[in-house]
Formats: C-alpha cells, sequence, structure tokens
C-alpha cells in the first residue's frame, strides 16, 4: 500500500471533514486506499480512499473553497491547472503507526515492504 505525504495543517482539516480535495501539481493515476502521513512526523496518522482526480484550471479553484479549504490570492491569476486529489472514507487510526521514511520520498512512501512494518 502506499501513503501519501500531507503537511499540516491541510492533514488535520481532512480528517475533521472540511477538505476532500488534497491539491497538487501533477496528476496521479493511483486509486484506492492509501495511507496518510503527516509530513515530518515518521507517522501515518490515518487511512482514506483516493477516488479520483478532478483538474482544473487555476482561476476556477477559488470557486471550490469548501472541498479544498485553501485560501490563496493567487487563484485565478495563472492560467496553470490544478489537480485535486478526491478523497473519500476518510479514517484517523486511533494510535498513529510509526514508520521508516525512506530518503527522498515526497509525495508517496511505499508501506508494507519489510522496512516498513
Amino acid at each position: 500500500m502506499r501513503g501519501l505525504i500531507i503537511c499540516e495543517p491541510w492533514l488535520g482539516l481532512i480528517f475533521a471533514g472540511k477538505k476532500t480535495w488534497e491539491l497538487r501539481s501533477r496528476n496521479t493515476h493511483i486509486r484506492g486506499s492509501i495511507y496518510l502521513i503527516r509530513r515530518g512526523s515518521g507517522l501515518i496518522i490515518g487511512q482514506a480512499d483516493l477516488v479520483g482526480v478532478v483538474r482544473l484550471p487555476e482561476k476556477e479553484m477559488a470557486g471550490h473553497y469548501k472541498k479544498h479549504g485553501e485560501r490563496r490570492n493567487s487563484f485565478g491569476s495563472s492560467k496553470k491547472s490544478i489537480y485535486a486529489w478526491v478523497l473519500g472514507n476518510v479514517k484517523k487510526f486511533r494510535k498513529p503507526k510509526p514508520y521508516i521514511h525512506p530518503s527522498g520520498a515526497v509525495i508517496w512512501v511505499k508501506i508494507g515492504n519489510s522496512s516498513n512494518k
């Protein structure tokens, strides 16, 4: 299984049900159950389903604030696209699970091999 690394305060908003889109600059073809990792903590905090990706021009992102929770004044100032990774079935673990963070992992971590049990 894979773990998605997410910064605070965004991870907290996901668990609070105030954020269902994780904004990224790139698309992903990964779907299904993933772990949610708090950046810099060495801990898996919970789990979710990555159910899809929505590609929108940055200028349209401000209209979807309730889904992504990000208040950026730059929305609408660029012609580039933003990718919203759509999360569902979010569950926070009662007790976070430690994992070994491999060198160079910035977005995804493979969980479940012998070094990450």
